[in-house]
């Protein structure tokens, strides 16, 4: 979303990511910026994962109304290719760099909070910094959506924006296969029955135990699911 940039005195940016622990369609990393004065912090946000599709669906709508947003939609094949080479902390982080520089405008950042993936948050805290070239102030922390509002909200955007990429699958394989998270039975079941069909393939992370232990288990028993 583009708006008008004014002279503010606490510019804040939250980021967080939806969709780490699914086997089926894409990572989404969104960062939001917004005052820490803004209507934005007057909504009750909390983490995405503890509201309901339609009310995130509903601050999905006030927040794009009230502040900036980027985000990056990661496809499993693109995850798969970048997995030979690095892990998936190190995807995660890249792309955080990604979406900051694009929301850092002129450098006006004060403060950018970021659910972090790594153990280690002080050096996670440094390397984003440096990469970015931002002059904030950075704070990474585990279940950072569940203790700053600004995370909470990139934490919608990106569930909200994953959610439509996920139907939009659904509705092109013809089938519900519910979540796509791994530990989803109705995924797992689907999985099972499709793991060799080219156009289901497309959307799975390869490299996920989920998919690589349903190999193995095949080999093992001979058996066609």
């Amino acid at each position: 979303m583009v708006l008008e940039l004014v002279a503010v005195t606490d510019m804040l940016v939250g980021i967080d990511e939806a969709g780490r622990g699914c086997v089926f369609g894409p990572l989404v990393i969104a960062a939001v910026a917004d005052s820490s004065t803004s209507k934005l912090f007057l909504l009750g946000l909390k983490d995405s994962k503890l509201l309901s599709p339609s009310k995130r669906k509903s601050l999905f709508q006030e927040i794009k109304n009230t502040s900036i947003i980027e985000y990056v939609i990661i496809p499993a094949k693109k995850l798969n290719t970048l997995m030979n080479k690095m892990s998936l902390n190190q995807i995660e982080f890249n792309y955080m760099v990604q979406v900051l520089k694009k929301i850092n405008y002129n450098n006006k950042i004060e403060r950018v909070y970021i659910d972090c993936p790594e153990n280690n948050t002080k050096k996670f805290s440094y390397e984003i910094r440096r990469k970015s070239g931002t002059e904030a102030e950075i704070i990474a922390e585990h279940k950072a959506d569940s203790i700053y509002p600004i995370v909470s909200a990139a934490s919608i955007i990106a569930k909200v924006i994953r959610d439509e990429e996920i139907e939009k699958i659904k509705q092109e394989l013809g089938f519900d296969f519910n979540s796509g998270y791994s530990s989803d039975e109705i995924t797992q079941k689907f999985l099972k029955e499709n793991y060799k069909d080219p156009k289901v393939l497309q959307y799975v992370r390869t490299k996920w135990s989920t998919y690589t232990r349903l190999l193995e288990k095949t080999k093992q028993t001979k058996l066609e699911f």
